[in-house]
């Protein structure tokens, strides 16, 4: 999918959708466990490696944001990072 990017006040959203495969409510919950196996193949026959969503948990932690997920299995995934905007 394209990448959105919104401005709010102090916040920056950045969302990416897709059409893909979606993901059930099992594999929701061990999206951000370090060890799951969460990896699975996508529309094209692809192979992830399980470790993008880990990364992608830290670094919006480290900078004090948070990464809200939504799907829907056969129907795609929407992924939203929340940041602060940068103060001078």
């Amino acid at each position: 999918g394209q990448p959105q990017c919104q401005g709010q006040q102090e916040k920056v959203e950045i969302q990416v959708l897709d059409t893909g495969v979606g993901m059930d409510q099992d594999q929701m919950a061990t999206l951000f466990v370090t060890g799951a196996e969460v990896s699975r193949r996508g529309t094209a026959g692809e192979r992830g490696h399980g470790i993008g969503m880990l990364q992608i948990k830290a670094y919006t932690d480290l900078f004090g944001g948070d990464v809200v997920v939504e799907s829907v299995p056969g129907e795609g995934t929407a992924v939203k990072i929340v940041l602060n905007k940068a103060t001078d």
